[in-house]
């Protein structure tokens, strides 16, 4: 049988739910089997409870996350379409749009936002001229666009933080998983420079920035994904968890990089890297797309890995 759009949207989201008390299974069913129709969630709501497994017979899922958000949910297109493909990337650039169609996907699942705001219901994109170019494309091509970001932070181990410690390469090097970041204990110890040479390698970013004393050498690391490199969790990871060296997507450059100069200027041998948000983020969503596809399977899922917007000059 056929999944639709909407069905596979809710089956994807179901195992978070279920793990917050919010969807019950009213039976054993496959796991390939489509859920039972509900209404399809937009962003910041919460879909209709369909027959599932419970969340601890789905691949990768863990203990219960913390309350529901609201980043979540079907962003554009048809829950009532037949699902002939799914494509995972980064953000849902046009860029994305056109590769996901051209690979005969009519759905796009996204981690980031899809008109250039965290926020679905941002008004000043209801009057951008490229938000309403980007929305006619969208509704010509028949693409649906549905955003799971919540949900993979929720996971535990989080499962875009999982995807970038594996990159990286030390997924048998962790020590402690946390919310919002994974603690790396190192068998040899790394400098800051040789670990942004490590990430320039593995995630392709085209440039690291970094602060405080970058030749020291590092055991104990925090990794953590997007934009989670502010000054309140760099300076918890470094003083309650013995970070030497935060490796972290982005964060305010006035906050944790002023605290690790401060530090190093006060005896301190500590390090931070930013690698850039999508950079960090892109290899937990791989994963993610691996996931959907043992939640789907028979359905074509590819993972679309996109160039950084930003370039460095």
């Amino acid at each position: 049988m056929p999944w639709t759009i909407g069905e596979a949207v809710r089956r994807i989201m179901q195992p978070d739910l279920e793990a917050e008390g919010l969807g019950r299974p009213d039976g054993p069913t496959g796991v390939g089997s489509p859920p039972a129709a509900g209404s399809v969630p937009a962003a910041g709501s919460v879909p209709a409870s369909g027959s599932v497994p419970a969340a601890g017979d789905m691949p990768g899922a863990g203990s219960p996350p913390p309350p529901r958000g609201g980043s979540d949910g079907l962003l554009a297109g048809d829950p009532e379409r037949t699902l002939a493909g799914i494509a995972v990337s980064f953000a849902a650039s046009v860029d994305a749009l056109e590769r996901a169609r051209d690979a005969g996907a009519n759905l796009l699942v996204v981690h980031e936002g899809l008109y250039f705001s965290h926020h679905a219901d941002a008004a000043w994109t209801a009057d951008s001229g490229a938000a309403q170019a980007k929305r006619r494309w969208i509704e010509a091509s028949g693409m649906a666009v549905f955003r799971w970001h919540d949900g993979p932070h929720r996971l535990r181990p989080d499962l875009i933080t999982e995807g970038l410690v594996r990159r990286l390469g030390w997924a048998d090097a962790v020590h402690r998983t946390l919310p919002e970041a994974t603690i790396v204990r190192l068998p040899e110890p790394v400098s800051a420079m040789e670990a942004a040479e490590r990430a320039k390698r593995t995630l392709g970013a085209r440039g690291v920035r970094a602060a405080g004393d970058l030749a020291h050498p590092c055991r104990t690391v925090a990794v953590t994904a997007g934009y989670r490199g502010g000054g309140e969790l760099a300076a918890r990871l470094y003083e309650q968890h013995g970070a030497e060296l935060l490796l972290a997507g982005e964060g305010p450059e006035w906050e944790a990089p002023e605290y690790v100069r401060d530090a190093v200027r006060l005896g301190r041998r500590i390090a931070l890297l930013y690698v850039g948000h999508a950079a960090s983020e892109q290899p937990g969503m791989e994963l993610a797309s691996e996931r959907i596809s043992r939640m789907l399977p028979g359905v074509p899922v590819q993972f679309l890995n996109e160039r950084e917007g930003i370039e460095t000059i």
